[in-house]
């Protein structure tokens, strides 16, 4: 019996991690790393277009090492009476080491229900609170809980420091975005110096920057994606808590390599997700509207990418900011 969730397996010198996800967004998915050193060579996951239904055992597959090196095969599953499963990875040309039109079968266990890991390290400005849960029609929510409904297990990593206060506000705001790199560095614990599934949220009182409410600030350099920061000072009323924990998740979102819902390429302004803008909402004026039907979610090709696109394409520290057109044909990147 297969089920949905994340599976690990080695066979050889190639190790898998392999992402079933039948009942949600019907795709499977998998990374593929040498086993020493836990080298990256490819993701692949189901060609797009159809979901996948367990019992049909084999599908077409796409492969990507990274942008520019793609190739297509298959990917198939079996499940043996004492539970155990393979998987059998094909390719039509070769790729990063990989070959072509060779079965390669590694048998995986299940590891979790996630889909990916996603360590959370968080840091307080003084005087700043942390945003309290919400209850919306009947439901908790909080930025964790939304985070694991879009796929990933949430952990907290690092140790929370103490920011002094007013920091972000005394800084000149061309100076803004540089200065809150510089405060990742000094406070963040988790390392910054490679790709890794972990985030740095800095939340901050207000910015430099007039009515600047949040920011993924680290979109230069090398290692992009790894920080965002959200100033707390602009929130106000009963709803308060429920917009912070909204653009916290927007700007994690950013981190991971999610754009903008009304930016034209991906032409969905009339988006209730997390990465669209209240008044940016059916081309503006509809602010009401939209939160009336915020449901504290992606939309669906958001979560299929999130939760299946190639590994480079979302990991922080991966593939820069905006390089994804993964809205283009719902594909996962691909």
């Amino acid at each position: 019996m297969i089920r949905d969730g994340r599976y690990e397996g080695q066979s050889g010198d190639l190790s898998v991690t392999l992402r079933v996800d039948a009942d949600g967004s019907g795709v499977i998915s998998a990374d593929v790393f040498r086993t020493e050193g836990r080298r990256y060579l490819a993701s692949a996951r189901t060609a797009p277009g159809a979901k996948v239904a367990l019992d049909d055992g084999r599908w077409p597959a796409v492969w990507q090492a990274s942008p520019a090196n793609k190739t297509t095969g298959s990917l198939a599953l079996d499940s043996a009476a004492d539970g155990t499963v393979s998987a059998t990875f094909v390719l039509d040309a070769p790729l990063n080491g990989l070959p072509a039109r060779t079965g390669v079968i590694v048998p995986v266990e299940h590891e979790d229900d996630a889909m990916r890991p996603l360590g959370l390290e968080i840091e307080l400005e003084q005087g700043v609170p942390a945003p309290s849960p919400v209850v919306v029609e009947g439901i908790e929510r909080t930025v964790g809980g939304c985070l694991r409904a879009a796929g990933f297990a949430v952990q907290e990593i690092g140790r929370q420091s103490s920011i002094p206060a007013g920091i972000a506000g005394a800084w000149d705001d061309s100076l803004l975005y540089t200065m809150l790199s510089d405060l990742m560095l000094i406070t963040g614990d988790a390392s910054l110096r490679g790709r890794a599934w972990e985030l740095h949220l800095l939340l901050l009182s207000r910015a430099a920057i007039p009515g600047l409410a949040g920011v993924m600030f680290d979109a230069d350099g090398l290692l992009q994606r790894q920080g965002a920061a959200v100033f707390t000072a602009g929130f106000a009323g009963a709803a308060r808590d429920q917009r912070i924990i909204r653009t916290i998740v927007h700007e994690l979102g950013h981190a991971l390599n999610l754009a903008h819902r009304f930016e034209r390429a991906v032409g969905r302004a009339d988006s209730t997700s997390f990465m669209n803008y209240d008044w940016r909402y059916l081309g503006g004026g509809h602010e009401a509207d939209y939160w009336r039907n915020f449901a504290f979610t992606f939309d669906a090709d958001e979560l299929a990418f999130l939760r299946h696109g190639p590994l480079t394409s979302l990991i922080p520290g991966g593939e820069p900011f905006h390089s994804v057109r993964y809205w283009a044909d719902g594909a996962g990147g691909h």
